[in-house]
């Protein structure tokens, strides 16, 4: 767009992966300072916001996962044990999201084929359950799981 600042979208890529809590609208009001200051026309914050998920989406390939209530179960070691049971069906099948501890997995390198303690595979092979540790390094997923067990453990929710 021809009078615009171009911002420079693969180190605001970089930030919001590296640095923890890091937000759009914090890097949005760093450019736009930076735009003052040189006397250059910045973007507003929606177009922003719209060129830098258009920049993604040629740049690098996501994986979106649609949350199906009731589909997976969360696991973490809390002490207590609980089934999750479909109540249409009466079966016990789940996709289980775990955090990446050694008692589940003994490697977890590329999050698409995570090595699983031979025990612990043996066990969902054995209930028809499928794996899926949270992703290494950028553990989203894990305050979810963690949220879910104090939740569980305070007794407010009943399964």
């Amino acid at each position: 767009n021809a009078g615009y600042e171009q911002p420079d979208f693969a180190a605001i890529f970089r930030q919001m992966n590296e640095r923890k809590n890091m937000t759009l609208v914090y890097l949005w009001s760093r450019y736009q300072k930076d735009c003052t200051a040189r006397e250059v026309k910045p973007y507003q914050y929606r177009p922003f916001c719209e060129l830098y998920a258009r920049w993604c989406s040629e740049n690098y390939e996501t994986l979106h996962i649609q949350a199906v209530i009731a589909q997976k179960m969360e696991v973490d070691f809390a002490g207590k044990i609980f089934e999750l049971i479909d109540k249409l069906t009466g079966e016990i099948t789940t996709i289980v999201v775990c955090d990446n501890c050694k008692q589940a997995v003994t490697a977890n390198k590329d999050w698409i084929n995570p090595d699983l303690n031979k025990d612990y595979a043996a066990r969902a092979d054995h209930n028809h359950t499928v794996i899926l540790p949270t992703k290494v390094r950028k553990p989203k997923w894990k305050s979810s799981v963690e949220n879910a067990v104090g939740i569980l453990e305070k007794g407010a929710f009943t399964i």
